[in-house]
């Protein structure tokens, strides 16, 4: 006969060793909560995950990066068209070690109090407050979801309002010469990645990692990362994996009973939103299943609060966010270099970006009047391509009376 499965409780499960899980093991520890955390993996940080770019001015977490986790610091991003207009926005941001980081996050998690424990397998939900793997039995009064975009927890919640909108990454290590003398990431839109990007981040030396997104199939955004890389004519090219981003699929629930998603698991692309979504999500569950009667799991009400810090801060710019990158994919490659055009080889300060990305109208107005009355060639084009941007298209409209209802 087979052994009893060990059995393991705490007020808090973290399922997922993401920085967002990390992080909320973090939070709901320093809140007195007993917590325990699980992962798939065997160590943390390995294999090295592939997201390591992050921009200071999205980084509203209380984590720090340490320095030896830091691999370079970026000035800004290039942002090109087909026709090879480059526009430079100055956002400061830096290229993370992400076995570095992730390990730093676990540390500070254990610090707290937390329990790590890694190389669980075959997780599964086996009922209200309850997971079941291999050799193990573990119960919580609240579980927190931070496993990415596929997430046991889509079984019992709606997390994303649009999955259709789920982008497919292709991720490509290049080497090349040019990489040393950069101190920018660039990103190109058009065509070539159907409702997506390309990115490219250096790495280190003369190594970039190189990002296709494509709103597709898998195959789909294979072969346009192949096609794309292609055009680089890198001297070394290695494939280095597929993944999905989550970011424009709009987050719609948070929470359940007993039950909360954070990151990926939840739409929050990107590796600030994660960091934020988990010290939050993991501060009101702690909070929550101490304050709860004994027995029984967290009621949604009682995490609720996490679901509504989270879309009164960072709702808004995601639906701005699919805005804006709706309507650039409506464009075609021409329309896009037209755009471009009268700010190639200029430099945008990161303060217009967020104004041109605020939720207030007048904000947003406001702010290209401002950037235009600097660069009158580019009213006409502005007019014509652009300015449905700054509206609210009917997708995006119905999208956020949903959201509010």
């Amino acid at each position: 006969m087979p052994p009893f499965p060990e059995h393991l409780e705490a007020d808090v499960i973290v399922v997922g060793a993401s920085p967002a899980g990390l992080r909320a093991a973090w939070a709901a520890a320093r809140e007195g909560a007993s917590v325990v955390l699980l992962e798939a993996r065997e160590e943390i940080g390995v294999p090295e995950p592939l997201a390591a770019l992050a921009f200071d001015a999205l980084w509203t977490a209380e984590a720090h990066a340490p320095p030896e986790a830091v691999r370079s610091r970026l000035e800004g991003l290039r942002v090109q068209t087909p026709g090879g207009a480059t526009v430079t926005v100055e956002a400061a941001a830096r290229v993370l070690d992400r076995t570095r980081f992730d390990r730093h996050l676990a540390q500070e998690a254990q610090a707290q109090g937390a329990t790590l424990r890694l190389g669980v397998r075959q997780l599964t939900i086996a009922g209200s407050g309850h997971l079941q793997a291999e050799g193990l039995s573990v119960h919580g009064r609240a579980l927190l979801f931070a496993d990415g975009a596929r997430s046991l927890a889509h079984r019992l919640l709606t997390p994303y309002r649009d999955p259709t909108a789920l982008l497919w990454g292709a991720a490509h290590e290049v080497r090349a010469p040019w990489a040393e003398t950069t101190r920018f990431a660039a990103l190109q839109v058009g065509s070539h990645a159907p409702g997506g990007r390309t990115q490219l981040t250096p790495a280190g030396g003369d190594r970039w990692l190189h990002w296709t997104f494509v709103r597709g199939s898998a195959e789909e955004t294979r072969a346009a990362a192949e096609a794309a890389v292609a055009r680089l004519h890198a001297e070394e090219v290695t494939f280095r994996g597929l993944g999905v981003d989550p970011v424009l699929t709009i987050p719609h629930e948070l929470v359940g009973d007993g039950l909360l998603v954070a990151g990926g698991a939840a739409g929050q692309g990107g590796l600030e939103a994660g960091l934020a979504a988990g010290e939050a999500a993991g501060r009101v569950a702690g909070r929550a299943a101490l304050a709860a009667p004994p027995g029984g799991v967290v009621r949604a009400a009682a995490l609720r609060p996490y679901e509504r810090e989270w879309k009164r801060e960072f709702l808004p710019g995601y639906l701005r966010l699919r805005s804006v990158l709706d309507h650039l994919a409506r464009l075609s490659d021409a329309q896009l270099d037209a755009l471009a055009a009268p700010w190639n080889g200029r430099r945008i300060p990161a303060a217009t970006v967020q104004g041109l990305s605020h939720r207030v109208a007048a904000v947003r107005a406001l702010t290209a009047a401002g950037a235009l009355a600097r660069n009158p060639r580019a009213v006409l084009p502005f007019l014509r391509l652009a300015l449905p941007a700054l509206g609210e298209p009917e997708g995006v409209r119905e999208l956020t009376r949903k959201q509010e209802a």
